[in-house]
């Protein structure tokens, strides 16, 4: 989970941006470096009397180093100790060792009296450690977000140790160990129960496997100025409530049901028909006027039954219950007052269905949305996949069907998500909406999204499928394509949370996220969406 304690737009942010925006905010603004350690240390100090109600009766232990990490940690402890919590300093380097800022700090500690250990040297630290033991609370302050590579010397100990201490760990920007450039876990690495999250969320804040160790994020408003965060001009960005409310289409008075989109969702098959069926209610339920769903002929009758809204023409199918490669030209015909399409779900992989799918996708004018068969029809040709800014074409695979496309392993999908969905994107004029635990949507620019909503038990038959009708109702219903692929993805995860609050993860199904989305999108718009 993360949290917002800030104004600030929520930009995702590596090392080296993080720096620029520091310096920037220094040079053209006058705000100075030790400003910004205090800002630090006391929206930190907030931050813990928040989430610690108990603070006052807590035993507080902080780990610092030399850095400016250790810094923040020490205006941490003064603030600790100026409201008379009990508070203990462990420096985890020779007191000369400090430097700049963080030296200020530290001699302010010794003036006030605050209890400073050293611990140098693995020898020190071990001496130390069963001291410690009687410390419910950890203040990690270790390391920062300019570690390069893995822990080495006896600080790789400290962070091992930690993991045996019976007691809550709080993290100070990012946990000790983790990059600040990167998901993956270089070494030994401090797992926190919460991090603090200094101006803006860093990489390892919100992709996992990182993101696991940082247990809930808080991102702590360090008066950093919006100018200076703009001038970076950061392209990852973090999915706000805020910002997919004023993307939600909303409705006059006087409308009618051809002011909300038509949708075309040529999908389903014999032995599939419950994915048409599951993709036009994800239309209905998103706010589409118009619903006509292209399916098979013997689908036909099993989508109407379950879907009585929507308009369901049949069309001619093999003896293999998928499309006949003859429904080209009636699928074309259908076009006429559509406003988007949506293609693939439950369709099958039969020759025939592979080659209609290939010429609509070169054919159609239109916004189309590709998932699942629709998608594994290029596995073999992904050059043919492409779009451009008349005919968009929004992409929507998970990890396995983006690996066939790709022509690589689903785990290296996994594990260089961000840069194979910004490169497919770019080469292929196409926006990518790669789902899963933290879902992305790339645009061709590479401009890129983080959705934090959704849970496990959205990881069902059908999901997809539902996802798709959403992104079409809602591309549908906008003059620009980005914001509908954007508040889909977030509406699909937040009805999936509404669901599973009502109904447990375990046995959630694609019709329950159905069944919420419509509450769901009245209180986003509405302003007033209360916890579950």
């Amino acid at each position: 989970m993360i949290r917002s304690l800030t104004a600030i737009a929520m930009k995702i942010l590596d090392a080296k941006q993080m720096r620029n925006i520091d310096a920037r905010t220094v040079r053209e603004y006058g705000i100075s470096t030790l400003v910004l350690m205090e800002n630090a240390g006391a929206r930190a100090t907030e931050a813990l009397e928040e989430l610690c109600e108990d603070l006052e009766h807590r035993g507080v232990l902080l780990l610092c180093s030399k850095g400016n990490n250790g810094g923040d940690g020490f205006v941490v402890a003064r603030h600790l100790h100026n409201r008379g919590v009990q508070a203990r300093v462990v420096l985890l380097c020779k007191p000369s060792e400090v430097r700049d800022d963080a030296l200020v700090n530290l001699r302010i500690l010794g003036k006030m009296g605050v209890e400073v250990s050293v611990a140098a040297d693995a020898g020190a630290w071990s001496a130390l450690l069963p001291d410690l033991e009687r410390y419910d609370l950890i203040v990690d302050a270790i390391l920062g977000t300019g570690l390069k590579g893995a822990v080495r010397g006896f600080l790789k100990n400290v962070i091992s140790d930690l993991a045996c201490l019976d007691a809550e760990v709080v993290a100070l920007d990012i946990p000790s160990g983790l990059s600040a450039d990167s998901p993956h876990v270089p070494g030994e690495a401090v797992v926190a129960d919460f991090t603090l999250a200094m101006g803006l969320p860093k990489i390892p804040h919100v992709f996992p496997p990182a993101e696991l160790f940082c247990g809930e994020v808080c991102v702590l408003d360090i008066s950093l100025p919006a100018a200076a965060v703009d001038a970076e001009e950061v392209t990852l960005d973090l999915l706000e409530e805020d910002v997919v409310r004023r993307m939600l289409p909303t409705r006059a008075r006087d409308s009618h049901k051809g002011d909300f989109g038509h949708v075309l969702v040529v999908a389903g098959s014999r032995s599939k028909p419950g994915a048409a069926a599951l993709a036009a209610l994800g239309c209905l339920r998103a706010g589409a006027g118009l619903v006509t769903v292209a399916t098979g002929r013997n689908a036909q009758p099993m989508v109407h039954a379950h879907c009585a809204e929507a308009m369901v023409e049949p069309l001619p199918e093999t003896e293999g219950g998928t499309l006949s490669r003859t429904v080209l030209t009636p699928i074309l015909k259908m076009l006429d007052g559509v406003d988007a399409v949506v293609l693939g779900p439950g369709l099958g992989t039969a020759t025939d269905v592979t080659q209609v799918i290939r010429k609509l996708v070169q054919k159609v004018e239109l916004p189309m949305v590709l998932d699942a068969d629709g998608l594994n029809a290029f596995a073999s040709k992904p050059d043919m996949l492409t779009g451009d800014d008349t005919r968009p074409r929004i992409l929507t695979p998970h990890p396995g069907e983006f690996a066939r496309l790709l022509g690589v392993e689903t785990k290296q999908v996994l594990r260089e998500r961000l840069e194979l969905t910004r490169r497919f994107a770019h080469d292929h004029h196409c926006f990518v909406v790669l789902k899963g635990y933290r879902t992305l949507v790339v645009t061709p620019s590479g401009r890129s999204y983080v959705n934090t909503t959704g849970n496990p038990g959205m990881a069902t038959a059908g999901s997809g499928d539902v996802l798709s009708g959403i992104i079409g109702a809602l591309v549908a219903q906008s003059s620009d394509v980005l914001p509908g692929i954007l508040a889909a993805v977030y509406l699909h995860g937040l009805a999936g949370d509404r669901a599973a609050a009502h109904r447990g993860v375990q046995g959630l199904m694609a019709s329950d996220i159905l069944e919420h989305l419509p509450e769901t999108m009245h209180h986003l718009l509405e302003g007033e969406f209360e916890e579950a």
